[in-house]
């Protein structure tokens, strides 16, 4: 049996926890189907923050800021102009993309299957 698994984002970024998963047998059938997808994250998201687009385009803390804010609140002294950014290696990524039943917009919902280059029993898919 295999599982796959597809995980939820509102515009690019990963929900916590909100996946769409499927075990398929060796012949490729679909065993079972599961999912802890939000019916609308961006309605939640709205919800839990008003004003989040606003605030995304102009944070209020920049990322050396907010890193180093983090590293004091764990009693590490890191300041935001000694760090660098990291360099990330090449990858491969594959997304698959859907638009559920309630969804009006491509944006509304949305999912990714991702492999990065490793041996088969290493890949991991989220």
């Amino acid at each position: 049996m295999r599982t796959v698994i597809w995980e939820q984002r509102l515009e690019g970024i990963p929900i916590f926890e909100a996946v769409l998963y499927g075990h398929i047998s060796k012949i490729g059938e679909l065993v079972s189907l599961g999912s802890q997808f939000l019916p609308n994250p961006a309605q939640a998201a709205n919800h839990g923050m008003p004003n989040r687009i606003a605030i995304q385009n102009s944070p209020p803390l920049s990322a050396a800021g907010a890193v180093a804010q983090a590293a004091a609140n764990i009693g590490e002294d890191v300041s935001p102009t000694t760090q660098r950014p990291g360099r990330h290696g090449p990858a491969t990524r594959r997304h698959q993309k859907w638009i559920a039943q309630h969804a009006k917009r491509m944006e509304d919902v949305g999912g990714a299957f991702e492999m990065g280059p490793a041996p088969k029993a290493a890949c991991k898919f989220v």
